[in-house]
């Protein structure tokens, strides 16, 4: 018997041509090279489509789990974020009690002539005495926070308006009531004591001035970096006193006004002087723009691809030469990628988000921390800079808020949600004990929501009683601050935190004023001993060449500047 008896032959595995292209493929006939192959020429076609792989489309089992839609993360309702943690909190108080109960915070100016639609109201004349002292507590306590400008070119401005008003561009006039305007109202609000007082519509004197700012910019309709920086004055002044639709409208402005002058793309350092500080400008733009649009779930107003390069020059403090100021780089590079994720959550061509896009998130956010945190480059600590604290954690409360009602991550989500709120109120109370604030809207909104989550975190054992009633009193103690400028929005907020924490067992007494607080000694900041030019700098010793940024400045790193994330 031959061998062949011996084996009987075994059936031979079908093989598929990898490369057949998609007209044979569907014909199932015999396709080769060379191409058009034969089926196709006696077809009459004039090509082949011939895929690289067989199915280029098809995912792995491990990479379709990832791109599973987010439970909940539907458009437009995820842009809801924050009234998605008041409704959790509803649905708690009702299920415990049977009633309802809005938690949804009400929004009003402070006074009615901070409404834009309401008759301009007239300006103090003659000038009030007081106006020397307002320009002045304009100059030690909001300047800081306006890093764009500096103290000699205000004041020479302000001489140049008390001595020659007329010889004043209708920009730099404007500038100087938007300066009066914050400079009043630190002064009425703060007069002598560390923690505000609640001042009388009759002597709001700081209403005239911002209404009349924003009138003459607008009657003027021309575009420069003077009016972009009245401008950011007037946003800064309307998170102390107005409404989020106002705040808006003027960010809107801002944007409009920014690229008119060309800074929404990186137009190289010859395009500007270095007095416009352009590149100051362009953090503040995306400041502005990030927190009216993280805070009222509106779309944002940035288009993808705007707003995210320029060069930073760092420049020499002309009092001492051998310390250099630079745009802080780890602020920038955070707003960029918060940004990203508030214009992704607005997408609306994404119906839903997926576990892969959380995944890019929250990678593209450790590159962040790593960078900046764990190497200690810089001034870039978000745990002892409040600025970039809280926007750390608010860009990770917001995602979580998202994602928090889906069953695959809802521990996970709550567990963020609750760390963050906490750290947030941690800073805010540290920095409302020791150091000079301002009652800001944007404070106020961050607190009620943080202790939102606090309640939310305890009812669901996230954190024990001690924990929750600690933050929760601080919290409380601070929005019973706020009453002093935001009044019945305040004082009502602050009624049913503590009507829903009792009925969901946690019962907090009605917090008091720390001992410590109202006669401490106020801390200043590091970066204000330079110049007071503010927050959005940070310094390097000139002679330490490892500190020290490059000399050419710098551009933010295109890590941080990938496409606009896709589910």
């Amino acid at each position: 018997m031959s061998s062949e008896d011996e084996h009987p032959p075994t059936k031979v595995p079908r093989t598929r041509i990898a490369r057949a292209c998609e007209n044979c493929r569907a014909r199932r006939k015999k396709c080769q090279p060379p191409y058009p192959c034969q089926a196709c020429r006696d077809a009459g076609l004039p090509d082949c489509l011939v895929r690289d792989k067989p199915r280029p489309m098809r995912r792995r089992r491990s990479q379709q789990a990832t791109s599973a839609p987010i439970e909940g993360s539907t458009y437009p309702q995820r842009t809801q974020f924050l009234r998605l943690i008041d409704e959790e909190l509803e649905r708690l108080y009702s299920s415990q009690t049977g009633d309802s109960v809005s938690l949804e915070l009400e929004e009003a100016p402070t006074h009615p002539d901070c409404n834009l639609l309401t008759p301009l109201p007239e300006l103090p004349n003659p000038l009030p005495p007081s106006a020397a002292k307002a320009m002045q507590t304009f100059c030690d306590h909001m300047l800081p926070f306006c890093s764009f400008m500096t103290a000699p070119r205000v004041l020479s401005l302000f001489e140049r308006y008390l001595s020659a008003p007329q010889s004043l561009s209708a920009d730099q006039t404007a500038l100087m009531y938007s300066c009066l305007a914050l400079g009043y109202v630190r002064l009425r609000s703060f007069p002598d004591k560390r923690h505000a007082r609640e001042v009388p519509d009759s002597d709001r004197t700081d209403v005239p001035y911002f209404r009349h700012a924003v009138h003459l910019l607008d009657k003027w309709g021309s575009a420069s970096f003077t009016s972009l920086h009245t401008l950011s004055g007037l946003w800064f002044y309307s998170t102390l006193a107005c409404t989020s639709e106002t705040c808006r409208e003027i960010v809107s402005w801002m944007i409009s006004q920014a690229k008119e002058l060309g800074i929404h793309q990186d137009q190289g350092s010859a395009a500007y002087s270095p007095a416009d500080r352009a590149d100051l400008m362009f953090v503040q733009v995306l400041y502005s723009h990030y927190w009216t649009t993280a805070l009222t779930g509106r779309p944002p107003l940035i288009r993808p691809g705007e707003f995210e390069n320029m060069t930073f020059r760092s420049r020499p403090v002309p009092e001492d030469q051998a310390v250099v100021l630079v745009p802080r780089r780890s602020l920038m590079e955070l707003l960029v990628l918060n940004t990203q994720l508030m214009m992704n959550l607005h997408d609306s061509r994404n119906a839903r988000l997926s576990l892969d896009w959380l995944l890019r998130i929250e990678d593209r956010w450790d590159t962040w921390c790593a960078t900046w945190v764990s190497q200690g480059r810089t001034t870039g600590n978000k745990v002892t800079d409040p600025f970039l604290s809280v926007l750390w954690d608010w860009g990770r409360l917001t995602v979580r808020a998202v994602t928090l009602n889906d069953s695959r991550l809802s521990m996970s989500s709550l567990a963020v949600l609750t760390r963050s709120a906490i750290k947030i109120i941690a800073c805010y109370y540290d920095f409302y004990l020791y150091r000079e604030y301002n009652l800001m809207w944007l404070h106020f909104r961050h607190l009620v929501t943080c202790a939102h989550i606090v309640i939310i975190a305890h009812w669901r054992f996230e954190l024990t009683k001690p924990e929750a009633e600690h933050a929760l009193s601080n919290a409380l103690w601070m929005i019973g601050l706020m009453e002093a400028r935001w009044g019945r929005q305040a004082s009502e907020a602050r009624r049913k935190i503590l009507q829903v924490a009792n009925v969901l067992s946690l019962p907090i007494a009605p917090p008091a004023t720390p001992a410590v607080s109202e006669g401490s000694h106020v801390i200043g900041y590091d970066m204000f001993d330079q110049s007071a030019l503010g927050v959005l700098y940070e310094a390097f010793d000139a002679a330490v060449t490892a500190q020290a940024p490059m000399s050419g400045g710098w551009t933010i790193d295109s890590l941080f500047l990938a496409p606009e994330y896709a589910p």
